[in-house]
Order: C-alpha cells, then structure tokens, then sequence
C-alpha cells in the first residue's frame, strides 16, 4: 500500500543569526519585507523562541504562528535530562509516558490546554524533578 502525501510548505529565507532577541529577529522580517514587498504569509511555523514569534505577530500581524511540534519534543527532553532523570526517562516506560504527555497538549485545543494540563500536573508525583519540569513546561510553553 503507497500512500501519496502532498506538502504545501515553501522555505521562503533561511537565516544565520547571530542573536536571538526580538531587535534581531525583527529586523530579519523588515529584511524580508523589503525583498518580498508582497510577503503575507498565512502561517508560520517556529520553535517556540519567544522573541521571534512576538517579531512574527508584528511583521505579519495576519498570520497563524504554529509551534514546530519537534522542537517542544526536543525541549522536552532536554528539560528532564537538565533534571537529572535521563536514566528513568530512557528506562521507565511509565516515566517516558507520562513526561510525553506534556508534548501531547500540543493536540489539545487551546482553550482546553491550561484544564487538560491542571488535570496532568496532578497525575504526576510530588517530586522534586517533576516539579521543576512541570515548572518549565507551564512557564515556557503554556503562559509563554
């Protein structure tokens, strides 16, 4: 069984960056803007830096900002080996399921997701590791 699968995603500028600030990233855009007078583009996707998206709302005020659902994965990972639960993460596949719960809220719609995550927070045990990620999940990705 093949099944086709069609993609509509033009790369449009790749950039090098010496910074990750809003000043940078906004000037990357006005760069655009003016190669590509016409460049309106309905969606975009990024890897969750703050300062580029608060840069993308005000250089393409219409457009969908979407999170590149790898990266939170990624981050995600990063987060709970910078806890020291590395060794569960890969071992446990409890453990594993329940800190990828996190990355599933990314499928939740978003005026469920602070509910859906309350409801998670309180699945999770009393630990000091979990806290820390909850922590940083909640700061970064839900109220960020």
């Amino acid at each position: 069984f093949v099944q086709p699968c069609y993609f509509h995603i033009r790369l449009l500028f790749y950039t090098i960056l010496q910074r990750k600030n809003m000043l940078t990233y906004s000037k990357m855009f006005e760069i655009m803007k003016n190669l590509m007078p016409n460049l309106s583009p309905q969606k975009v996707l990024l890897d969750f830096e703050k300062a580029c998206i608060n840069a993308v709302h005000i250089a393409f005020p219409d457009a969908e900002v979407k999170g590149c659902y790898f990266h939170l994965c990624q981050s995600l990972v990063r987060n709970v080996n910078s806890v020291g639960m590395k060794v569960e993460y890969e071992s446990d596949i409890d453990v594993r399921l329940k800190l990828k719960s996190l990355a599933a809220l990314a499928f939740v719609p978003s005026d469920e997701v602070r509910p859906v995550f309350a409801l998670l927070a309180e699945s999770f045990p009393d630990e000091e590791r979990y806290n820390a990620i909850l922590t940083y999940f909640f700061s970064t990705y839900i109220e960020g």
